[in-house]
């Protein structure tokens, strides 16, 4: 007879269980973040059921790079619309720009190479 696998919501709860100790040692701040990582998890649950395996913890930091990922490729897509409608290369014509942001946007041209 086959072991029985627990259903992977149990898992990810005995997880997050097994790190409570870390979590309650966490800033109130940094509880939240880490309730939301594992909040995150939840929406590859059913990746996470037929990953099946003895390193639970493996799936659930996937699960949670994945949502991070579209995260990422989310802000990306919103800055390079940004960048579009306002391209920082072109000349402002705007003199009522602050000299502190003629800087901070001189600065980050440079650095990001956006010209």
């Amino acid at each position: 007879m086959g072991r029985t696998v627990l259903p992977y919501s149990h898992v990810l709860e005995s997880e997050r269980d097994r790190w409570k100790p870390f979590r309650r040692a966490l800033s109130k701040e940094d509880q939240e973040v880490f309730d939301r990582l594992f909040d995150r998890a939840k929406f590859h649950m059913q990746a996470g059921v037929y990953m099946a395996h003895s390193w639970p913890m493996e799936t659930i930091l996937v699960s949670i790079c994945l949502e991070h990922g579209k995260m990422i490729e989310e802000i990306l897509g919103k800055l390079k619309e940004k960048k579009a409608q306002t391209s920082p290369c072109s000349p402002r014509s705007n003199s009522a720009v602050s000299p502190f942001w003629g800087i901070i946007f001189g600065t980050i041209t440079k650095v990001t190479a956006l010209c």
